[in-house]
């Protein structure tokens, strides 16, 4: 059995992905997560991208804000490269690198399903 560092959610998320150094370079992906820890992602509709891939990954947390009108959110950005470590026909997992950047925007949705 395979012990992780950090625990492992299940949780959807929407991500901007970007190959960086691959025959595809600079293609971008929007997909969502199945799960996501602090080291890494599973993509469960990304399938059979050759291992060690390296890729940019923005994720897009929501929070609503309780003080603010009904359609205004917080959006915390999270930026990492990484490498995919593992894909098949259930899908892609990758490794985040150490370089994250976060940042935290607000955002009105209207008429957008998170």
């Amino acid at each position: 059995m395979e012990a992780r560092g950090f625990e492992r959610y299940s949780v959807e998320v929407p991500a901007r992905v970007e190959l960086l150094r691959s025959r595809r370079k600079n293609k971008v992906l929007f997909l969502r997560t199945l799960n996501l820890s602090a080291t890494g992602a599973f993509f469960p509709d990304w399938k059979f991208i050759p291992v060690l891939t390296i890729i940019k990954v923005e994720y897009y947390l929501f929070f609503e804000n309780p003080n603010a009108v009904e359609s205004a959110h917080d959006m915390v950005v999270t930026a990492v490269t990484g490498e995919v470590v593992r894909s098949d026909g259930f899908g892609t997992a990758v490794r985040f690198a150490e370089d994250y950047q976060m940042s935290t925007n607000r955002c009105l949705l209207s008429g957008m399903s998170i």
